[in-house]
């Protein structure tokens, strides 16, 4: 299966995407503080059910692991990854599983892949505020960016 895309418009959709997670409610008028993620398969046109994402925290020189979550048929994360009680200032890292997904899909991917695993590595400067990270991605390519 081959899709064709323009990669001008599709960076231009991520840099609109971008200007409007900057332009968003401001902290101050957001009720619950919490962290979110999602990810959208470019490749398939779909979102990416079934990915497998790891949650870690960085300590000293170490990332520990929180959790491991499985995006739902919406390509979301049906718990947050922290809820308001819970956000706390830091260093934090999603582990997109983007090899395994698309292995699991039937996706042939050259060997070995050009992505295996993206990391998104994100700080919590406020612990008052919501975080949103989503992860767009291909075979061959990621976007990623603070979203509301």
């Amino acid at each position: 299966m081959t899709i064709e895309f323009d990669r001008r418009n599709l960076l231009a959709a991520g840099a609109m995407a971008s200007v409007a997670a900057a332009s968003a409610t401001p902290a101050s008028a957001q009720v619950h503080a919490k962290l979110s993620t999602h990810a959208l398969d470019m490749y398939l046109g779909k979102q990416a059910a079934g990915m497998r994402i790891d949650f870690s925290k960085k300590e000293g020189d170490v990332w520990k692991l929180i959790k491991t979550v499985t995006a739902d048929e919406n390509g979301r994360v049906g718990e947050q990854l922290m809820s308001a009680s819970e956000i706390a200032v830091g260093r934090y890292e999603l582990l997109f599983y983007v090899e395994e997904y698309y292995k699991k899909a039937g996706v042939k991917l050259t060997n070995p892949a050009y992505l295996d695993t993206v990391p998104v590595r994100i700080a919590i400067f406020d612990a008052a505020q919501s975080y949103h990270v989503p992860l767009y991605f291909s075979p061959w390519s990621i976007l990623s960016y603070r979203g509301s």
